[in-house]
Formats: structure tokens, sequence, C-alpha cells
């Protein structure tokens, strides 16, 4: 089971996007690991990835939310901590049963999936527009 960025993702803001990519590279790195019983190892890998770089990825996201005053920015905000409590729940569970079952590999696709697709298609879409109407696209954060 593959996941890979998907043209329908574009939100058009550069850096953003290119975030996105890597980190769908990433989540297609544990996938394939999955795919070839590998996944244990790669999940914690993947999870203290995802931890870090979501972490900037997110930053830099609601730096140009903040710069722009999009009206959304404090939902927007509360959708990542609450996707960053997730991931750490995932992350604690784990390390206190002290090996990686297949639930919690399901639930780590099931989250990748779901949240960041969705979250993607229309939060970060929606902001996008928001920046088109109001013709302040940024190039960096």
């Amino acid at each position: 089971m593959a996941i890979t960025w998907q043209t329908s993702l574009f939100t058009g803001i550069e850096i953003v996007d290119e975030q996105h990519k890597r980190i769908f590279a990433k989540f297609d790195e544990f996938f394939e690991a999955c795919d070839h019983g590998a996944a244990g190892q790669d999940l914690e890998c993947l999870l203290t990835y995802l931890k870090d770089y979501t972490q900037v990825h997110f930053h830099d996201e609601e730096d140009y939310m903040a710069g722009a005053l999009y009206p959304e920015f404090g939902r927007h905000r509360e959708l990542h901590r609450k996707f960053i409590t997730d991931l750490s729940v995932l992350d604690k569970e784990i390390g206190q049963e002290g090996e990686v079952r297949q639930i919690h590999i399901l639930t780590t696709k099931r989250l990748l999936i779901r949240w960041f697709i969705q979250h993607i298609r229309l939060e970060d879409r929606n902001f996008a527009a928001y920046l088109v109407e109001q013709n302040s696209f940024p190039t960096s954060p």
C-alpha cells in the first residue's frame, strides 16, 4: 500500500507543498516497510521523524496564518495540536508496551491517511484560498 503526493493536495504555497511532499515520502517509506514485514522498527523511526518535522511544518504554516491574519488561525492551530497529541499518545503507548504491535501499525496508518489527507484537502487548501482572496501569497515564513 503506497501513499503518494497527489496534485489534489497542492495548496500553491511553495514551501508548505514541499514540506507536505517530504512528509508523504516518509509515510511511503513506512508503508513500504509494512508491506515487507519491517514495520516495527520503521514505525518508531517514522514517529520520531513526524514528531520533529511536523513541529517545524506546523510552525511555518502557523506563521503564515498569523501574518495573513487568517480568521481560522486559532481553530487550525488547535487541529495541529490535536494531531501532535494523538501522535504523542501513540508513541507513549508503544513505549510502555515495549514493542510495536499490529494495532499500532494500523492506528498509525489510519491516523496518517485520514488526518493528513483530510487536513491538507480541507484545512490547508482553505487557507490557500483565503490567501488568494486576500492577494497575499507568501514566499517564505
